[in-house]
């Protein structure tokens, strides 16, 4: 049976792309994990012991933690392909310095500094498979993305080891490891430049109408998203003041008009730029106003869609004061 346009696509897509971003995932967390295994002789090698072991190998993190923000904001300027060619020269580079370290100093610098290049990897890679697969495809894609983490232990570890074997030109096992686990990083790194391509409708590898279809499905799914108003998502809004209409019914139905509701809820709901999570309900009224002032000029549209869901939500109207007052309920 022949392949509709939409299968043939998709396998092009999937075959070309995802084997491709294993396999820099792959390199990534073998050069991540790859002192653990060198560890083995270098620290007698070098003198170190436990603690500075320790410090060092976690100076990774810090590196990664204090770049990642903006290591993901020049991603924005620069794009992903060339972000996550620039993340893995860059990475692989250092790493094979690694090989030629002498002092705990060098160690916890060079660590940092494998930490700071490789900041920004995952979230580029996630940028780079939302450009490529629709909202219905990109779990798949990144689960499929994502089995690189284990399958770098289980194929990293021999690997480490059978190198761990080697002593060439009078340079230790350990240093070794770290050149030859560095080299692919750069190589590969090059190669993204020229492999990927950005966008679906610069790939020369599809034909024309399949790149038009795989953009125009792309494009589709950006104006399909929930009007967002205030730089908030009104829909969301909505969802939240369900709970709290649903938290001030209870409190009214309890008879527990002298407290406040003790009701603790987690909706992540992003409103605006302000991120709503654990929040103490007390009553209407009082999220009423915290909505019109995040919602900025759009508050108006805000309320209207919060009272019409709080009426729908449980049949309540609101009494002077904010709180619920239930309707054909006994309380």
């Amino acid at each position: 049976m022949a392949r509709t346009l939409e299968q043939t696509t998709m396998r092009k897509i999937y075959v070309r792309l995802l084997p491709f971003a294993i396999l820099t995932y792959f390199l990534c967390y073998l050069d991540r994990i790859n002192v653990g295994f060198a560890a083995l002789t270098m620290n007698k090698d070098l003198g170190l012991d436990a603690a500075v072991y320790g410090m060092a190998a976690g100076a990774f993190f810090w590196g990664y933690f204090l770049f990642e923000v903006p290591s993901n904001i020049i991603l924005e300027k620069l794009g992903a392909r060339l972000w996550i060619a620039r993340i893995m020269v860059s990475w692989g580079i250092i790493t094979a310095l690694m090989a030629f370290i002498h002092t705990a100093r060098e160690f916890y610098l060079v660590r940092f500094l494998v930490g700071a290049a490789e900041a920004g990897f995952f979230p580029a890679v996630i940028v780079y498979i939302s450009h490529w697969f629709r909202t219905q495809d990109r779990a798949k894609a990144v689960a499929i993305f994502y089995a690189a983490n284990p399958l770098s232990y289980v194929l990293g570890s021999p690997l480490a080891g059978l190198l761990l074997g080697i002593s060439w030109f009078g340079l230790k096992a350990w240093r070794w490891l770290f050149i030859l686990e560095g080299i692919p990083a750069i190589v590969f790194g090059v190669i993204t430049v020229v492999y990927l391509t950005d966008w679906p409708r610069e790939a020369r590898w599809l034909p024309q109408d399949e790149r038009d279809w795989i953009a125009g499905q792309l494009q589709e799914a950006v104006e399909a998203r929930p009007r967002r108003v205030g730089g908030g998502n009104v829909n969301g809004i909505v969802a939240f003041a369900h709970v709290e209409g649903a938290a001030v019914h209870i409190h009214r139905l309890n008879s527990q008009r002298d407290q406040h509701v003790g009701v603790r809820v987690a909706v992540p709901v992003g409103v605006g730029r302000e991120i709503v999570g654990i929040e103490e309900i007390a009553n209407l009224e009082i999220l009423r106003n915290r909505l019109a002032v995040v919602a900025g000029n759009s508050g108006s549209e805000v309320l209207r869609r919060f009272d019409a869901a709080g009426r729908g939500f449980d049949g309540q109207s609101r009494d002077g004061d904010g709180c619920a007052r239930a309707s054909g309920v006994g309380v």
